[in-house]
């Protein structure tokens, strides 16, 4: 029932506010007073966390980590069809066209991760 960080989803929201309507449809304002003092409380916290420099740079490091795990998938996947072909070349393939086409895949892996584009 939580969003990323352990916050409310939107979903999440609606339905609390559903609940919170069918208690005092019932009579039972307590309950509902109860429950909205606790939303309030929640999204008072998360405007106190979204200033907070730290948290500011957890997200950064974060959006760093992401982009890292993605060069790495990227050289991964460079590297597995990198491996098949020299395997292939030691037991006698000779095939120049996948030479080129895994050289060009590994080049261009390489060249992204280090950030020159190709």
């Amino acid at each position: 029932m939580t969003g990323p960080a352990g916050l409310f989803t939107e979903r999440d929201r609606l339905l609390v506010e559903a609940a919170i309507r069918s208690l005092v449809s019932r009579g039972d304002t307590a309950w509902a007073e109860a429950i909205r003092a606790l939303l309030a409380t929640h999204d008072q916290l998360l405007e106190q966390r979204a200033e907070h420099h730290w948290f500011k740079e957890y997200k950064a490091c974060a959006d760093l980590l992401d982009a890292a795990s993605a060069r790495v998938a990227a050289l991964e996947a460079a590297l597995r069809p990198a491996i098949a072909a020299l395997r292939s070349y030691q037991y006698g393939n000779g095939a120049t066209d996948l030479a080129k086409e895994v050289a060009d895949k590994c080049q261009s892996a390489l060249a992204a991760s280090a950030g020159e584009g190709k």
